[in-house]
């Protein structure tokens, strides 16, 4: 799903309801040319050059190896499922 109109964050909560699940997410994960990125900024920017896709973790590793090949530019920023929702930046949730 692009991130387009209410950024990352938005685009995660949609997809998070049609999946009927939560997910749990580490901003500091997210690709940026910027340094030191504000993480509002980083959350709600919108932009349609960037894209979501949730892969099954079964199918991990098959995905970042298709992804390297390719030479698209990608990070894995967390997971989905349970009924919760996590967002963090940098820190370990116990």
């Amino acid at each position: 799903m692009d991130v387009g109109v209410g950024g990352l964050l938005t685009t995660l909560s949609k997809m998070a309801l049609i999946n009927g699940v939560g997910f749990n997410i580490d901003l500091s994960r997210v690709p940026t040319d910027e340094c030191g990125i504000d993480p509002t900024v980083l959350a709600f920017s919108e932009t349609n050059a960037r894209y979501i896709v949730e892969v099954r973790n079964e199918d991990i590793d098959k995905a970042t190896s298709i992804l390297t090949n390719l030479g698209v530019p990608f990070s894995v920023i967390g997971s989905s499922g349970d009924d919760y929702v996590i967002v963090r930046w940098g820190a370990t949730i116990n």
